[in-house]
């Protein structure tokens, strides 16, 4: 009877530890990682997949995750690797799942990292690369600041100096 009775009241203890969401913290810096669904961008490295989930267990048993929560886990979770952009690939919400009530919210996502964020000093000459040139010649020819000769001339140059 008495392993009975502790029995139960561990069980109770559980379930209503369960059916609270704990406390989320967000981390000092994690705040400024950008989470969106577009491409970040040439100047970013992926790092590595990740998630950030939120709600635990079926219905009543447990408590229902939420967007916000899961995004700064999320958040959290890329600053953790080094990360300052996140490119969300797939949500799963709160959901009917068989008998269950699936409480879990998941934000899946590729985290990525600034590499080209280097500030060039004052006065420094940047060399662009010859397919950068010729881009920007051509740019230049079809925004019409450039006639079909001048471009042609442009990229002669380029070529006889054998940037390209």
């Amino acid at each position: 009877m008495r392993s009975t009775l502790l029995a139960t009241l561990c069980l109770c203890i559980f379930l209503v530890g369960c059916s609270s969401s704990p406390p989320v913290r967000q981390f000092p810096g994690s705040d400024q990682v950008q989470v969106d669904e577009a491409d970040p961008g040439e100047d970013y490295g992926m790092i590595d997949k990740i998630s950030g989930t939120d709600g635990a267990f079926c219905g009543n048993i447990g408590y229902e995750g939420t967007a916000e929560r899961a995004l700064i886990k999320l958040q959290n979770r890329t600053y953790e690797i080094g990360g300052d952009y996140a490119k969300v690939t797939k949500v799963t919400k709160p959901h009917q799942r068989g008998d269950c009530f699936d409480n879990l919210y998941r934000i899946e996502a590729i985290a990525y990292k600034r590499i080209h964020n280097i500030p060039v000093p004052a006065g420094a000459v940047v060399e662009e690369s010859p397919a950068t040139r010729l881009r920007d010649l051509k740019a230049l020819l079809d925004d019409g600041i450039l006639t079909q000769a001048e471009y042609e001339e442009q990229k002669a140059r380029l070529l006889d100096k054998g940037l390209y």
